[in-house]
């Protein structure tokens, strides 16, 4: 949607005004001004606003100037604009010919900002590659930023005196938004799970204890989500590992969990059996993870595996200071599905024994200058002895 006909739709408390007066005026300004340079004859396949040539008559034309901000005046007095200390109807309708100057000010900020996202928009169907399209969205939503920023204009102008602290409780809403939204759409998935965080901070929830619980562990466990989209190596999806990785023993809670759901890996020996052909190789499956306890220190996981580490695995157990040759994410996605016995030994020792079934991985050997790799996908069924390591909890419950 154009963000001319966003703006135009916001509704006050779509921005999180709550009942301030303040907040619900800046929002209804910033439509007002909006809405005053609308195309009347725009459909949705144009541009939203007056073209800037109309805009420069307008502003030339002492005539129109003053027909314009009679009306735009007449608008707000009709939309019942209140400010907490003030009316923007009184304010407009003291403008006098010293203060001309201030009103002019106001649509030029807009115009500059109008100007932008138009040219953008009429040149991001000639950028031809990913990068060029890519850089061209950053510009677009950096200037619907700058664009919703003309309220600050709007405030000095005016003299509206609407203190910085509440401008921007708006303002930097409508960033993240606006962040969220631009990092998404460039495929920066951990920037725009910061700007989630921060949306979330800034919102007041009228819902029960457990939704707000819900949303806060969806954010906080968002940034991991992103950085793990974001990996293109193996060595980038290890960082990401060590860094979210939970306090070590977490496997223990699956013993007296009536539920538990985690990010999970596992790491052992493994035979692959596949039509009649049997290999044996290390694995290091990670992925999602359901479990409970069997009581006695018993426990079953199930988990679905996203990628394996394996050969990464094997070959770091045997050379832990030499470099390796690049490995890329697609060498190590690995999908499947594995159940997990976990087997009370000792409360020392998180060993298991699983059986599933998985796509093999491309990545067959790990080289220092050069890996072996499979071009053809495969798939197998997988047994295996295995040491428990979650990386960390989303939801433990336990029996006791």
């Amino acid at each position: 949607m154009h963000i001319g006909r966003a703006l135009d739709n916001l509704k006050p408390q779509d921005a999180n005004t709550g009942t301030d007066k303040d907040l619900v005026a800046t929002i209804q300004t910033l439509k007002l001004f909006n809405t005053s340079l609308r195309d009347t004859f725009e459909n949705k396949m144009d541009p939203f606003w007056i073209d800037n040539d109309k805009i420069e008559i307008l502003l030339h034309d002492d005539t129109l100037l003053t027909m314009f901000i009679g009306l735009v005046t007449q608008v707000a007095k009709n939309d019942n604009i209140e400010f907490k200390d003030k009316s923007l109807y009184n304010e407009l309708n003291n403008i006098g010919p010293e203060k001309v100057g201030n009103f002019i000010s106001i649509i030029r900020s807009f115009q500059n900002n109008i100007k932008e996202i138009r040219l953008i928009q009429e040149n991001h169907s000639k950028q031809k590659n990913k990068e060029e399209k890519e850089i061209h969205a950053i510009r677009y939503f950096d200037a619907t930023d700058n664009l919703l920023k003309t309220f600050k204009n709007i405030n000095e102008a005016i003299h509206l005196n609407i203190s910085e602290v509440k401008i921007d409780s708006v303002l930097n809403l409508f960033s993240n938004i606006n962040g969220l939204v631009k990092n998404i759409v460039t495929k920066k998935y951990s920037n725009a799970a910061l700007h989630l965080s921060e949306i979330m901070k800034r919102m007041h929830f009228k819902s029960s204890e457990s939704t707000k619980g819900l949303l806060t562990f969806m954010v906080e466990k968002s940034i991991f989500i992103a950085q793990m989209a974001e990996a293109e190596s193996s060595d980038q999806i290890a960082n990401i590992i060590e860094t979210f990785a939970a306090p070590s023993g977490s496997w223990r809670d699956k013993k007296q969990a009536t539920t538990n759901i985690a990010i999970d890996s596992y790491i052992g020996p493994s035979l692959f059996l596949r039509d009649t052909k049997v290999r044996y190789a290390l694995s290091t499956p990670i992925g999602l993870s359901f479990s409970k306890s069997l009581g006695k220190g018993w426990a079953t996981t199930f988990l679905g595996s996203l990628i394996d580490l394996g050969p990464l695995t094997a070959y770091r157990f045997q050379n832990d200071t030499l470099g390796i040759a690049k490995i890329y994410l697609k060498e190590i996605f690995a999908p499947g599905f594995h159940i997990n016995i976990l087997i009370p030994i000792c409360d020392c020792l998180p060993l298991s024994v699983s059986a599933g079934y998985q796509q093999l991985t491309l990545l067959e050997k790990v080289g220092q200058v050069q890996n072996e790799v499979n071009i053809k996908k495969a798939r197998s069924l997988v047994f295996s002895i295995n040491y428990n390591i979650p990386l960390f909890t989303i939801h433990n419950r336990k029996k006791f």
